[in-house]
């Protein structure tokens, strides 16, 4: 059981870094991509990277013409 815990936990920061890389890819070609700048702040926090993801957030709220 303990050793199912840490291979589930490795798979979830696994999956969250590919999905950052992603929509970080998706922000280079459109970087008001709302999708995108959502999606990044919701992984980039349980990676650690609070600053980040706030940052994401905060682009969603300040800037009314990004897109869906």
């Amino acid at each position: 059981p303990q050793d199912l815990s840490a291979l589930q936990e490795a798979h979830q920061q696994l999956f969250n870094r590919e999905t950052a890389a992603f929509y970080q890819a998706q922000l280079q070609s459109n970087p008001n991509d709302a999708t995108a700048h959502f999606a990044l702040g919701k992984v980039l926090g349980p990676l650690g990277q609070m600053d980040q993801a706030a940052s994401h957030f905060r682009a969603l709220l300040r800037n009314p013409d990004i897109t869906r």
